[in-house]
């Protein structure tokens, strides 16, 4: 799960510059676990329309009310979902970390296809 972050300008003339990591590929699992989310950087203009940055930013100058959206990328997976207890999801649900929906799609043993993201 790769959480999107905006930084909205309010200074006209502001810029910026960007060093991301694991945009181009994905951070590996481990034990059986599946690949996480790569990263990115979006220029999203006051009308809405977004366009993706370099994954290495240089000079971008954002205009007032434009945002720079940061997709962060998500960690790999550690072991084989099929094998975490179902005490440890059901954890996962309380907590609001996950919903069932994506428990479900992630976990067989919440009829998913178990492959984790």
């Amino acid at each position: 799960i790769a959480p999107d972050e905006a930084v909205v300008v309010r200074t006209p003339g502001a810029g910026g510059y960007g060093a991301g990591e694991r945009f181009a590929r994905q951070p590996w699992g481990v034990f059986g676990g599946g690949p996480g989310a790569t990263g990115a950087f979006r220029h999203v203009a006051a009308d809405g329309t977004a366009a993706r940055l370099p994954n290495k930013p240089i000079a971008v100058t954002i205009a007032p009310d434009e945002a720079v959206v940061v997709r962060t990328p998500g960690a790999g997976g550690y072991g084989d979902p099929a094998e975490r207890a179902p005490e440890a999801l059901d954890d996962d649900l309380t907590s609001g970390k996950f919903g069932e929906a994506w428990l479900a799609e992630h976990y067989p043993q919440r009829g998913g296809g178990g492959e984790e993201s």
